[in-house]
């Protein structure tokens, strides 16, 4: 069995309000051409498709044409995640055939998904993301009892359901395989993914999965590529695209994976990258002087002159054409006590000029002065008319 794992495209998002639609594009064209070139049985989505509820027209139109294309060339098991809205991905159902296998309410994990290959069928126990309240009514106890509100319960409650169908496929000989879209202990977040917390808690342990004696155990919605579980073959696919700056040296991959009698094995295919990123640290002379960026790159900027200068954002985007985050974190921070009178705070026009000084380090120009006079004449005269 050959089996492609990814997650966490999340369609329609964007970078500091820098459109990703084209990386996106260029991801799904490369998954396809990978299907066709490495004869894959299966591709195996853990959640996150789309990056909220209600995704633009044109990730939706992007998500079922790349459908459409890979069930023309393989099974494709996609899963509801934190992000995702089931009913919005129940509208996939029109789309749905022999070669779609969609999980994304509650109960729908206990219908496995049996897929031929090669080296014997493969059963897939694909779980979506479990919202904990809707999850705990929907896996009640028969006398009405339901699980703790938590996830690692609600988790613990589908693996208790899904033991008799674990059991019948390793019976008859299938490799097994679990999706599940959470936050697993150990895995290593960065600053994209959306915080799952319940009760002051958002990780299930690596454990609960034990009872289903996977061959792979596909998780979805940490954004790095990582092993959890190194003996148990339990694995983060991570995101195909970097949504954070924090991810800027993080090689984004898909995870081409072999399930075999004799074991199984991995190999990370990186992803495409239209637009690396890179965070750049110095004075403003330091960074304008920085040749070794691409004008492809998109910029994170930190600036350590030790007063924030004048202009700095147009003249470094003028510089990093892809510029879209600028901070100010100054090597030596000069705090001065500033003390001022209570005469002086009636007057909003010294507090203004005394708040631009202390931050600049510098005094208000003569023009300055005019304009800021000119303002809040302006807004009082505004005031006396209402």
């Amino acid at each position: 069995m050959r089996l492609l794992h990814t997650a966490d495209w999340h369609l329609g998002r964007t970078l500091h309000q820098s459109d990703l639609s084209e990386d996106h594009a260029a991801y799904l064209d490369h998954l396809i051409d990978l299907v066709r070139s490495e004869s894959v049985d299966a591709v195996l989505v853990s959640g996150d498709v789309y990056d909220r509820a209600f995704p633009p027209v044109d990730s939706v139109k992007l998500l079922h044409a790349t459908l459409r294309r890979l069930t023309e060339l393989t099974h494709v098991i996609l899963t509801a995640g934190n992000h995702d809205s089931a009913q919005r991905l129940g509208f996939l159902e029109g789309l749905t055939n022999e070669h779609l296998h969609l999980r994304t309410s509650p109960r729908s994990a206990l219908q496995p998904v049996t897929i031929p290959s090669a080296s014997g069928p493969a059963c897939f126990l694909a779980i979506p993301y479990l919202d904990v309240d809707a999850a705990r009514r929907a896996f009640a106890l028969p006398d009405g009892q339901l699980p703790a509100r938590s996830h690692e319960a609600v988790m613990n409650a589908v693996v208790r359901e899904l033991d008799p169908v674990a059991a019948a496929a390793r019976e008859a000989g299938a490799h097994l395989v679990v999706a599940a879209h959470a936050f697993v202990a150990g895995g290593e977040p960065s600053e994209s993914e959306r915080d799952i917390q319940v009760g002051g808690v958002d990780r299930i342990p690596v454990g609960v999965f034990a009872p289903l004696s996977a061959d792979y155990v596909a998780l979805g919605h940490l954004h790095r590529p990582q092993n959890i579980s190194a003996a148990s073959r339990t694995r983060y696919s991570g995101s195909p695209l970097a949504f954070s700056f924090s991810e800027a040296n993080d090689v984004k991959s898909s995870s081409l994976v072999d399930i075999t009698s004799a074991g199984v094995s991995l190999e990370e295919i990186p992803a495409p990258v239209r637009h690396p990123l890179a965070v750049v640290r110095g004075t403003l002379a330091e960074l304008l002087g920085r040749t070794d960026v691409s004008d492809k790159t998109r910029v994170k900027a930190i600036l350590t002159d030790t007063v924030r200068p004048r202009e700095a954002f147009t003249q470094l985007k003028d510089h990093f054409p892809h510029l879209l985050a600028l901070t100010h974190e100054p090597t030596e921070v000069i705090r001065e006590s500033v003390t001022v009178t209570a005469r002086q705070l009636a007057d909003p026009l010294t507090v203004v000029e005394t708040f631009v000084s202390h931050v600049t380090g510098e005094d208000m120009t003569a023009p300055q002065r005019s304009v800021l006079q000119d303002t809040y004449e302006g807004l009082l005269a505004r005031e006396r008319t209402r």
